[in-house]
This record gives structure tokens, sequence and C-alpha cells, in this order.
């Protein structure tokens, strides 16, 4: 019988899902390194080249532009404001700082997530980066049924963890081979 396991990992619990009769999907990050030091961001970033190579990629990404467009039904497009021509106003970052932490948060963790801030109304106000070391995606239970179909329990800087479905958490997937 296939079945998901999950393992706790630097104070994170990941699942791990088996491909085939005995044979496990290990993110790659899982398997030890041979030299048996364990690789952190922190450690990773120590390295000129790693620090160069995010930094390069990331503040490339950060400056191209966040538009919102509309189909105008001619075949042409229309610019529109929206909270996406500049998402992290309401945290205190620029288009450009948002933008290059998102892209950090994928290159070095491989999942970036944001959470939804939302005005009195329901409407979508901005959008903040949440470290994805702070969060923990989980598949629900049978019973349960979570707004996306996951839960993301998120712990705060007080130790404390919320539980969020897609209502208040926007995950960004990094690349994925399935």
């Amino acid at each position: 019988r296939l079945e998901n396991f999950t393992v706790l990992h630097l104070g994170r619990r990941l699942s791990i899902y088996p491909i085939a009769p005995g044979v496990l999907a290990l993110p790659v990050y899982l398997i030890p390194a041979l030299s048996g030091v364990e690789i952190t961001e922190t450690s990773a970033l120590s390295i000129s080249a790693v620090y160069r190579a995010v930094a390069l990629i990331a503040g490339t990404i950060g400056t191209l532009p966040l538009r919102t467009l509309r189909d105008t039904g001619d075949g042409m497009r229309q610019r529109i404001h929206s909270v996406f021509d500049d998402p992290g106003r309401v945290v205190g970052l620029t288009p450009h700082g948002w933008s290059e932490t998102i892209v950090a948060h994928l290159l070095l963790h491989g999942d970036a997530y944001l959470m939804n801030i939302r005005g009195g109304a329901g409407q979508l106000l901005g959008l903040a980066p949440i470290h994805p070391a702070l969060v923990c995606p989980e598949w629900p239970r049978p019973e349960e049924t979570p707004v996306g179909g996951k839960w993301y329990d998120v712990t705060g800087l007080d130790g404390r963890r919320e539980r969020y479905d897609r209502t208040d958490i926007t995950p960004i997937m990094g690349i994925s081979l399935d």
C-alpha cells in the first residue's frame, strides 16, 4: 500500500511521497551531503559565488515592471491599476524589493509564500512575503476541506503557529518535475 510519510527537517514537517512500491521521492535538500556538513541558507549565502548569483538573478528580475493589463477585445491591451502595481507597499517594500525578495526565496528555498493583506471590505490591499522556513504546507485529513486544498501552518516571531488556507496565503511554487 502506498502512503505518504512525514519527516521533520530543520523544524519543518515535510511530506515524502512514494513514487513506486519501496521508492520514496525525497526532496534534494534532504539527501545528506557526502561531507556530512549541513547546508543552510546562511551557509550557502556565505559563499560569494552563491550570494552574487542570487543577488544578480533576484535583482535583475526585481527591476522588471509589475503591471496589470486587460484585453480590450480588439487585440490590444490596456493598462489598469491594481494592487499588483505595488504589492508590497502595505508592508513597506518597494516593487523592486518585493520582487527581489520573492525571487530570492524561490532560488534559495524552492518556494515562496505571501500573506494576503486585506482591507475592511475584504479587498486585497497587498501581499507580504513570508520567509519559507516559517511556513509548513500540509495536506488536509480526509474530513477537512481547506480553500485551495492545503493548510499552511505559519510560525510567528513569538513562536506561535497559526493555520491558514489559500484565502490568506498565496504560495508560489518553484520548478517541479512532477
